[in-house]
């Protein structure tokens, strides 16, 4: 005897539940692993830009300081990252290049540049120092080359102008001044005694102490 089945519409959701419940399962998981990869994926870049950066930090400390971040190896926003850190360096780095640069003319004898770009902040601050330096040292050199004009000239009571610098600048001008009158005061007092012996006076011994060739 056959026992007949009747589908009820009880157990038509039974089976169309089951055979839906399988590839939604399926396709969830398939989501959570692709987001699993798409972490994975993150982090590893995250780990790579952290070593790149450390990789800067060592090579400033280092004094490398042309190193750069590499973007070419990144993308998306890793990639806009490294680019602002390079970015940052070369608003950093690039008016202390330009500082040294003058500053090592200056040191070479050479006074004629000063920095000419503008800078913010304590850039333009070290800017301005540095320019200071190049500006004193040619005052100093127009000042000496007065009083070589002067000396030639005849004008010996000429002397420099040491209210116009400070510190060392204003003691190199001392002691060129100081070396003009050790010069000029011995001629003053032999052209004088000339004058005097020219007139047909003779002029008392000179009893000033002098030394050297001034002696003689």
């Amino acid at each position: 005897m056959t026992t007949k089945v009747t589908a009820t519409p009880k157990n038509i959701l039974k089976t169309r539940s089951a055979s839906t419940i399988v590839p939604l399962q399926n396709h969830v998981s398939r989501k959570a692993e692709n987001r699993n990869r798409r972490h994975q994926a993150e982090d590893a870049q995250l780990m790579l830009v952290s070593q790149e950066i450390l990789r800067l930090v060592e090579a400033s400390r280092e004094g490398r300081l042309t190193e750069r971040g590499r973007p070419e190896q990144f993308s998306g926003a890793h990639r806009e990252i490294l680019r602002g850190v390079n970015e940052m360096l070369d608003a950093i780095m690039l008016p202390i290049g330009e500082g040294n640069r003058i500053m090592a003319q200056i040191s070479s004898g050479r006074i004629d540049e000063l920095i000419a770009q503008t800078y913010k902040g304590d850039h333009e601050k070290m800017k301005q120092a540095v320019n200071s330096i190049a500006v004193v040292l040619q005052a100093l050199q127009k000042e000496m080359g007065r009083l070589t004009e002067a000396a030639g000239a005849g004008r010996l009571t000429q002397r420099g102008r040491v209210e116009q610098y400070g510190g060392a600048y204003a003691e190199i001008v001392v002691g060129v001044n100081a070396i003009l009158d050790a010069v000029v005061t011995p001629l003053n007092v032999a052209a004088c005694y000339i004058d005097q012996i020219s007139k047909g006076d003779l002029p008392p011994q000179i009893t000033t102490a002098y030394h050297g060739d001034f002696n003689r």
